[in-house]
């Protein structure tokens, strides 16, 4: 199984470089940057819907909410709604309906209707709609209506920064460490793998030509 360190310095040690600390921490900055693109490439391919190896579980707190929310156009009524305590970190958007792959009760089994803004405000109108407890998502938070008033809620998607989701899950900084396996599809892993070291070997096969050329010319 792959850990950022083995990815590290496994590009590293094939560019003979083991040993050059910085630059096995440049290796690492660009794998975080590129995990997000190939992710959300991959998501494209598999629209509507991400694949499960790729997804992680986000447990938030829920607080009473007044609904009074003109920041993500709801209407100005009495109405009490919840709102999640903390952020959602970045996501990996993909083109579906709703914004995550499930938002539900923490066990999973549960799953809350998403609706936009402003279908938002006329929830609490609609007789159906109480069957069903609704949530919508606006300033990286989640706000849900019902009578049924959840404390916690579970969100299963794929995050840009897996180490942002763990902060949030254990409520404190650097849970992941570099040793900590990558909570990635190992196929885009070695796809990341192959895309960085491809990189690194093609600027140095061009670097030796140019060199070669410029000999020649010497010459």
């Amino acid at each position: 199984m792959q850990t950022l360190n083995k990815f590290g310095y496994g590009i590293a040690h094939e560019l003979g470089r083991a040993t050059e600390y910085s630059f096995v921490e440049l290796i690492k900055q660009r794998f975080k940057a590129l995990m997000p693109l190939l992710l959300r490439r991959d998501s494209e391919r598999n629209v509507p819907s991400l694949r499960r190896d790729a997804l992680q579980s986000l447990y938030l707190t829920l607080e009473s909410y007044n609904a009074v929310l003109d920041q993500v156009g709801l209407s100005s009524d009495p109405t009490i709604m919840l709102r999640s305590v903390q952020d959602v970190p970045a996501i990996i958007t993909v083109h579906s309906h709703a914004p995550f792959n499930y938002v539900g009760n923490p066990n999973g089994q549960y799953g809350f209707t998403y609706t936009d803004y402003n279908n938002m405000r006329y929830a609490h109108c609609n007789e159906v709609g109480k069957e069903h407890i609704r949530y919508t998502y606006g300033d990286n938070r989640i706000y849900v209506f019902n009578s049924v008033m959840p404390k916690y809620i579970m969100i299963r998607h794929a995050f840009a920064d897996p180490q942002s989701v763990e902060e949030v899950n254990q409520g404190s900084a650097n849970c992941l460490t570099d040793d900590d396996i990558l909570p990635y599809p190992a196929d885009l892993v070695a796809l990341a793998y192959q895309t960085i070291l491809g990189s690194y070997q093609q600027a140095k096969d061009t670097n030796t030509q140019s060199y070669a050329n410029s000999e020649s010319g010497q010459g």
